[in-house]
């Protein structure tokens, strides 16, 4: 709480006819104290009202002669939160909302004999609560502090195996991220609890106490744990053994959103550090995408000796005022990069457009405002007609449906926007990716694309024959969960990205994998972006922990009456253990935030209607309107007979012309006597419709 005039008086009183004992470690705040910038809260955990606004503490100390550490244990911080010694910012919290300690060097002189003030508040363009206390101050330099005791780590494939790369993460017992007395080189990447390491061995600092060391390689490989008390001066070692526990034979691991602070200015990811961190997490094929430039990993890979794990692609993520899109893969580096500062997405496209050799351009996360400008929110797209209202076409061939540094309040409102455009006739490959631009704040490879395609050697994967099965759609999308689809009729099969031509009824199998440190408690098939089966699961258990096979089903579906396409999504808890957290939402609809994980499809295109190829429900629509007109009653009969939402709010959208009020009229016409599906989708529409007109104004 802060300080008043008359408490401050007292205090120093008191210190003033004491001696200070020096200590090599004096706890200066004991408690953890929920501290807010903003009016409102930000998110539902914390109170509704904060205990204060900063930290101010009075505490007692003698002049320091040498460098001392302060070590800040704080929690949630999004915004910029200041630490000051008598007056003087010694730095600045990590941006990090994992639960961490943090070191600050408090330089020679900093403290005086006496009464001593520290102060930690913060600014922002936003809320932010955060959890900030148990403040020590310990008399020796950070790197000494730190270096008390030393650990070193090996970790294998399995044990008496050659080590391999991974990430090494350093909890306390309450699952706080620790700091160590280590440093970045060209064989590790380090922040605050966690280290990268290229072959699998780390030996570094730590302060005596409990801790909880994690061994990971990203969502294939299970995690394995030790407890350990360390205590001063005394060196210790242990080695730890991971297995590959998701068979992905077959699939290339993808990350197509992956920047560096050396190329983007933001974030704290060295180009050497990402180097590490790519095969530390299992990523086989990373895009790179620094802002509005080319760059080849080429050379640093093989600099460092990690080229082997990987199969570098050179793009750019082309960073504008109507929209961020990432495009690959480009010829090389010197090639001249689109055009970022047109104002109009058609303009930006014909020059990503001349890009040579660039086949794939994604829409990232479209949900989220930049620049003023939200490219699939209400006031710019109808969602269940794929409908730009600013009149420009959709141009990008895939977009995110899962960003992991990104994320939506609603995990599955980008899956509707995608089913929306893809209704509407557009091919867009559903697309999983990690944005990130840090080591660990947001870890690289969390979402991801795995591209069916052969993955037999990582380091010579065939680029163009990876585009080629991406442009098709033989894709998963996943964030801890690993889901695929297979659909049968009687004279044919495929799986996400095919065709299938239904003869009969349709079988439909799902499965859904994952490490035994995620679980899947829902599985939903949707036909033309309705759900089909909407199952609640329970994850197997095997030895106590999840079993990897999450779900394995069946389902035999009636021949549609038209040609739909086939999507299966599944989710479950987000993961909140310290090897793997789950970022809050980027941009939240609400202060209630619920962490998930998910795995999804591919499309699967069903042709019903024996046409040797696939219609859209825009195609379907677009002769029903031009047969009936405005004739409310023969198209309303017409629409029975498809019973399908996505046809039947492409002709009420269509009867309106796209003038929003028109549609309204129009819908609400049909509304009248609608039944089943169309009314469905028609209330959709008038939902979405009304929506946009109070966007718009």
């Amino acid at each position: 709480m802060r300080l008043h005039l008359a408490t401050l008086l007292l205090l120093f009183v008191q210190l003033a006819i004491q001696t200070p004992t020096l200590a090599a470690e004096r706890v200066i705040e004991a408690r953890m104290k929920h501290l807010r910038t903003g009016e409102a809260r930000e998110w539902d955990e914390f109170p509704v009202k904060p205990e204060d606004e900063e930290l101010a503490v009075l505490f007692a100390a003698l002049a320091n002669k040498t460098e001392h550490t302060l070590l800040v244990r704080h929690r949630d911080v999004k915004q910029t939160w200041t630490v000051q010694i008598n007056g003087v910012a010694v730095g600045r919290l990590p941006r990090d909302e994992n639960l961490m300690v943090t070191p600050f060097a408090l330089k020679p002189g900093l403290l005086k004999d006496g009464p001593n003030t520290l102060r930690i508040w913060g600014k922002g363009r936003s809320s932010d609560d955060v959890m900030i206390g148990d403040v020590r101050i310990i008399d020796q330099p950070v790197a000494k502090a730190l270096d008390v005791s030393t650990l070193t780590v090996v970790v294998s494939q399995k044990p008496g195996g050659e080590s391999l790369p991974c990430r090494i993460t350093i909890a306390d017992a309450d699952g706080a991220l620790m700091p160590t007395a280590a440093r970045s080189t060209d064989r590790l990447a380090l922040r605050t609890g966690m280290i990268y390491t290229a072959d699998g061995k780390a030996s570094f600092g730590l302060r005596p106490g409990k801790y909880v060391v994690y061994a990971s390689r990203g969502f294939e490989y299970s995690v394995d744990r030790f407890e350990i008390d360390l205590k001063a001066n005394i060196s210790a070692a242990r080695r730890m053994h991971i297995e590959r526990e998701v068979d992905t034979t077959g699939w290339v691991a993808c990350d197509t959103h992956i920047h560096t602070f050396t190329h983007s200015r933001h974030g704290d990811a060295t180009m050497t550090e990402r180097m590490i961190t790519l095969p530390g997490e299992g990523i086989e094929l990373p895009i790179a995408t620094d802002h509005n430039v080319h760059i080849d990993y080429e050379a640093e890979s093989q600099r460092t000796g990690m080229r082997r794990f990987f199969t570098p692609v050179i793009g750019n993520e082309v960073t504008t005022r109507v929209g961020h899109f990432n495009v690959f893969p480009v010829r090389d580096d010197k090639v001249k990069t689109p055009d970022w500062k047109l104002p109009r997405p058609g303009l930006v496209f014909d020059t990503i457009d001349k890009t040579p050799n660039v086949r794939v351009a994604i829409l990232n996360h479209g949900r989220d405002l930049h620049a003023n400008y939200r490219p699939l929110g209400p006031k710019q797209h109808i969602s269940i007609v794929g409908e730009n209202l600013d009149g420009w076409k959709f141009r990008p061939n895939a977009m995110e449906l899962i960003n992991s540094a990104a994320l939506q309040t609603d995990p599955l409102q980008l899956y509707h926007d995608w089913f929306g455009l893809l209704n509407r006739g557009y091919k867009v490959t559903p697309i999983g990716s990690s944005d990130s631009h840090e080591v660990s704040t947001k870890l690289v490879g969390q979402g991801r694309t795995y591209i069916k395609v052969d993955d037999a050697d990582v380091s010579k994967i065939d680029v163009d024959k990876a585009v080629d099965a991406l442009l098709a759609g033989r894709v998963a999308v996943s964030m801890g969960l690993f889901t695929t689809i297979q659909v049968a009729s009687q004279n044919a099969s495929g799986g996400a990205g095919d065709l299938v031509k239904a003869d009969g009824p349709i079988k439909v199998k799902v499965r859904v994998t994952g490490p035994s440190w995620t679980t899947a408690d829902r599985v939903i098939l949707y036909m033309n972006g309705v759900p089909m089966r909407d199952e609640r699961i329970t994850t197997p258990t095997e030895n106590g922990k999840s079993a990897v096979v999450k779900f394995e089903h069946s389902w035999t579906l009636l021949r549609p009456k038209l040609d739909v396409h086939l999507v299966a999504v599944a989710l479950g808890p987000g993961v909140d253990a310290p090897f793997w957290r789950i970022a809050n939402t980027y941009q939240p609809d609400s202060i209630t935030w619920k962490p998930y994980v998910i795995g999804s499809t591919g499309p699967v295109w069903v042709d019903a209607d024996g046409t040797e190829g696939f219609t859209a429900a825009r195609q379907y629509a677009e002769p029903l309107f031009e047969q009936h007109g405005d004739k409310s009653n023969d198209l309303l009969q017409a629409l029975e007979r498809f019973q399908d939402e996505a046809v039947a709010a492409h002709v009420v959208y269509l009867m309106g012309r796209a003038t929003p009020q028109v549609v309204q009229a129009a819908a609400k016409r049909v509304l009248e006597t609608a039944t089943g599906a169309t009314k469905s989708g028609v209330s959709r529409l008038l939902e979405q419709v009304t929506a946009s007109r109070e966007a718009r104004n």
